[in-house]
């Protein structure tokens, strides 16, 4: 489900995301890599994106 953030144009904006490492049943998941993927959308309505590769161990 997305988590919505409102920025305002020359302003910083601060989000936190935590994830306490379980899937969507609350199991506990494998160490594997994970992928995240951000997505802006300006307002414009323009979309760009951002991704990193989260490392279980």
């Amino acid at each position: 489900m997305p988590l919505p953030v409102t920025a305002t144009a020359a302003k910083a904006a601060d989000a936190q995301l935590l994830w306490d490492t379980t899937d969507d049943a609350g199991r506990a998941v494998p160490a594997d890599d994970y992928s995240l993927v951000l997505a802006v959308i300006d307002d414009q309505g323009r979309r760009s994106t951002v991704g990193a590769t989260i490392t279980l161990r």
